[in-house]
This record gives structure tokens, C-alpha cells and sequence, in this order.
């Protein structure tokens, strides 16, 4: 373009009667290289709404769903064949919130209909381990992360109403691809993620959630403390912003024995017995309230781990096979 003005500019000067023709044609080249240019930005710019179809098939796709605000394809650290794994970015009520995708490699194609699992993970989970653990077993996996963590903004609230809100909104992006419309979608947690996995089936008023696994569990929050100690209760404190003595109904908003008639899916409670930081009273409390009148499982494992690994996600992937 440059180098046509300049051409352009020099036969002005030299006398532009003598050389009108070869002027006329030049002008049209340069409109038609300007025209080709400003096509070809336009067709590299990806925007929420340049996709031919309303479909939501692909992960990629998913950019055009309200509340998204990014959809970035991610690598795995290893060699890691039969997987893909992608980071949301999503708005909700309370900010910026990221998310971990990892699916099988062919999850887009027709009627494959994969299982759907909501985790939320008590330690960090790298999208390496949860391909090899859910993708590779036929399950789409979504890894939320609390606000303050990887790009998620502002302070987890352990459960409370904040952070149902941004899992009650994760849900709803979830539930409108097109490629998960038709498959089950479960949730799981373990420790603290087991109060965010637990309020979600409880309050999951469209009815979208089939099941919930926990392990290591706390259904309890206020006997979690007692039994922790001093140093745990002044952490629920500074997040929650009360102590049980001055709000007691924020503490039983967070405990699954208080609102176990809400209870009403197929639940999966596992427990490591040699885990000195979960004692067995917290699944113990809610089993018996849940026992005689719902789909109730309950395991304990005589191991000393944490989250889904080993015994416990096999009993976990046995337990989702149960509802094709």
C-alpha cells in the first residue's frame, strides 16, 4: 500500500495529465488491496457473535454464551493423548471467575453424551491429573476456581451464598452447550469443596444435577471447628465474618445436617478413616439423617489420603456408571 501511494504521489508531481490512465488504474488497485485488507482484519477478529451458527458445539463455541468472557485452549505439562482441556472465564454476581474444562478428545462428536462432573477439589488439581482421571474414564470435568485463586477475583465466603452464586451461575453456562444437554451432570467436593458440592444439589432449583459425591466431608461446620481447634475457627471467621456466637445461622447455611431435607439425589459419602484432620463424626451425622429415606452410599476407606485418588475415585467413577 505503501509503496502504490508513494508511486501515486511521484507521477502528481512529474504530471498527472500524460499519465492518466496508468493514475486510474493504480487508484483501483489500491482500493481493491485497502478493501482485501480491511476483510481480512475483519475475519481474523473472533467476537462472541461471528459464529454462523447459534449452536453451541464446541468448547470454543461456548464464548458466545452469556456470562462468558474468554474460552483459552490449554496445554498439558505432559504427553497426554485422548484429552483436551480448555480455561473459562466467566462473569458472575460477584466478579471475574475462572474455570478448568477437560474432556475427551471426541466429546463434540454426535451422540457421545459423556457424563458431566462438577468438582470442587480440595487441594490443587492439574488439568494433567484430572484428564487421566476423568477424561480418559468418559467424563467431562469442570474444575471451578474459589474466588482469590488462579483468575478468579475477591474472597471465597466457604460455602456461603457468594460462592453458591457463582457455582448456581457455572451451572447454568454449563447447561447451555449444546453438547452437554442431553448428559448427566454430577458434582463432587472433598473437604471445604464438599459444602460448595453439597449447597449446590440442595439449592439446584432447576433440577439439572443428578447426584453428589463428597469425601473427607465437613457437614458440620461448627462441631468442624470445635474439633479443629482455635486456629481453624479464626480462619471460619475472617471468611464467613462471624463467629458461631454471633451469627449461628451463617455457620448452619454452610452444614449439610441442617438442611439434609433438601437432600433428596442419589449421594456418594466417603471417608478415609486415617485422616487425623476429618474425624468420622462429620459423615457419620449425615448419614444417619439421610439413611432410611434417600439414595444413600456410604464408605469408609482405611487409608490416610485426601480427595478423590485411589479407592476413592474408583468407588466415585463405579458410583456415576450406576445412573446411564
Amino acid at each position: 500500500i505503501f509503496m502504490a501511494v508513494w508511486y501515486l504521489l511521484g507521477m502528481f508531481l512529474k504530471g498527472w495529465r500524460n499519465n492518466m490512465k496508468k493514475f486510474m488504474v493504480l487508484v483501483c488497485i489500491f482500493v481493491m488491496i485497502c478493501l482485501t485488507s480491511c476483510k481480512s482484519t475483519l475475519t481474523d477478529e473472533i467476537t462472541p457473535n461471528d459464529s454462523n451458527s447459534n449452536s453451541v458445539d464446541t468448547v470454543e463455541k461456548m464464548i458466545n454464551i452469556d456470562g462468558v468472557i474468554s474460552v483459552k485452549k490449554q496445554d498439558f505439562s505432559k504427553q497426554i493423548k485422548g484429552a483436551v482441556a480448555y480455561k473459562i472465564l466467566y462473569e458472575s454476581q460477584n466478579g471475574k471467575l475462572a474455570a478448568e474444562v477437560v474432556l475427551p478428545e471426541d466429546y463434540s462428536e454426535e451422540n457421545k453424551n459423556y457424563k458431566v462432573l462438577i468438582y470442587f477439589p480440595e487441594i490443587s488439581t492439574y488439568i494433567d491429573s484430572l484428564a487421566v482421571s476423568y477424561a480418559h474414564n468418559d467424563i467431562i470435568v469442570i474444575r471451578p476456581y474459589a474466588r482469590g485463586y488462579d483468575e478468579s477475583e475477591g474472597v471465597r465466603d466457604l460455602g456461603g451464598n457468594k460462592d453458591l452464586a457463582d457455582a448456581k451461575k457455572l451451572l447454568e453456562i454449563i447447561n447451555s452447550a449444546d453438547f452437554i444437554k442431553k448428559s448427566k451432570i454430577f458434582v463432587a467436593g472433598s473437604s471445604e469443596g464438599s459444602i460448595s458440592a453439597l449447597r449446590l444439589i440442595a439449592e439446584d432449583e432447576s433440577n439439572r444435577i443428578s447426584g453428589c459425591a463428597v469425601v473427607d466431608s465437613i457437614t458440620d461446620l461448627h462441631s468442624y471447628g470445635i474439633m479443629r481447634g482455635e486456629g481453624i475457627q479464626n480462619v471460619f471467621n475472617g471468611l464467613i465474618g462471624y463467629s458461631y456466637e454471633e451469627a449461628a445461622e451463617e455457620y448452619d447455611l454452610r452444614s449439610a445436617v441442617k438442611f439434609s431435607h433438601k437432600l433428596n439425589k442419589p449421594l456418594l459419602i466417603l471417608h478415609y478413616t486415617k485422616n487425623p484432620l476429618f474425624n468420622i463424626e462429620q459423615p457419620d451425622k449425615l448419614y444417619e439423617l439421610l439413611k432410611n429415606n434417600s439414595d444413600c452410599t456410604y464408605h469408609k476407606i482405611d487409608e490416610l489420603s485426601a480427595d478423590f485418588q485411589g479407592e476413592a475415585l474408583q468407588r466415585l467413577l463405579s458410583w456415576m456408571n450406576k445412573y446411564d
